[in-house]
């Protein structure tokens, strides 16, 4: 009897341990499919929707998509204190890859100090961002458009607020421009130093040129003055610097006497500019250059500090480039 109950048991067991086994090859044949079916799949055409490596920083890795992404950020974002940057060809590709590696140190360095950022200041942010569109939903479908998120657009808030956060610290904190620096490079770059030309004129504008003849014809006859009080509602009285008319507006100017008038289409509207009084451009004063010099100084500065502080932190990082 003992010896029936021992030979049922090890029958069990056998049984138990054939049904582990088998469902060990079930599986890994399972497996093996699985990736049988991602090669044909890859073979088919669809490598391309696979993302490849472009980079590693560190143990972070930066693949092409990721570059893609933060080319479609860098049109919603506004810029940092290293200037504008896009990808409209490889040679901006390359530069915005040089700024994403950047990031990326100077955000560890943030992960590093465990620095936080509130989340009123990224919601202040994004508002800010939306409140330039009609509606956020115009917001939101122009994030479509660039196959971007609100959620995507926060995170990038935040990585930047953390950057700034961090070069304040170390690069900004170590900058400064004396009075005698100020003065020093007014003095040998004089040339520089000048201010717009300044124009105070009359504008009218219609699609239809014979409405506005008609009104230089008023003007040559009856003079300025009364003509715009008959005209109020379509010729303005404007006082610019050539610096703060747009490009097609400023063109107009050139070749303009004082009390003198053109008329020129530009973009399917006709303009009718007429010049009342003009000052021609004149070299500053170190007083009014003042603020100008020390932006230049500081700019410069930074950008030095800046350089040599991302050049320690790429010599500690172990960085490797596959990007073609």
């Amino acid at each position: 009897m003992e010896k029936s109950k021992n030979t049922k048991v090890k029958y069990i067991f056998r049984r138990d341990r054939i049904i582990i086994l088998g469902f060990r090859l079930f599986r890994r044949l399972a497996v093996l499919n699985f990736c049988f079916a991602t090669l044909i799949f890859i073979e088919t055409g669809q490598a391309e929707d696979i993302a490849r490596i472009v980079v590693t920083v560190n143990d972070q890795v930066i693949t092409n998509r990721d570059l893609d992404d933060y080319c479609k950020i860098l049109e919603v974002i506004p810029v940092d204190e290293r200037g504008k940057l896009s990808c409209r060809n490889e040679e901006y590709k390359r530069a915005a890859l040089s700024r994403l590696i950047e990031d990326k140190l100077i955000l560890d360095e943030a992960k590093r100090e465990e620095i936080r950022i509130p989340h009123s200041w990224i919601d202040d942010k994004l508002n800010n961002m939306i409140s330039v569109y009609p509606s956020r939903e115009d917001f939101e479908k122009s994030l479509l458009k660039r196959d971007l998120t609100v959620t995507r657009v926060k995170e990038k808030i935040k990585e930047q607020y953390l950057t700034r956060t961090v070069i304040d610290r170390y690069v900004k904190s170590f900058i400064g421009v004396s009075p005698q620096a100020i003065s020093s490079y007014y003095l040998t770059n004089r040339e520089k130093f000048y201010s717009s030309a300044k124009y105070i004129f009359y504008i009218a504008k219609s699609k239809q040129k014979d409405d506005l003849e008609k009104i230089a014809y008023l003007i040559k006859e009856k003079g300025i003055v009364r003509v715009q009080e008959s005209y109020r509602s379509i010729l303005s009285k404007i006082e610019s610097t050539d610096s703060e008319l747009r490009e097609e507006i400023s063109k107009i100017f050139k070749g303009l006497a004082v009390g003198g008038y053109k008329i020129e289409k530009s973009g399917g509207i006709y303009y009718l500019i007429y010049l009342e009084e003009l000052f021609p451009p004149r070299q500053l004063t170190l007083s009014e250059a003042k603020e100008q010099v020390y932006s230049h100084l500081w700019t410069e500065e930074f950008r030095k500090r800046f350089n040599e502080w991302v050049e320690e932190l790429k010599k500690k990082a172990v960085i490797k480039v596959y990007y073609e």
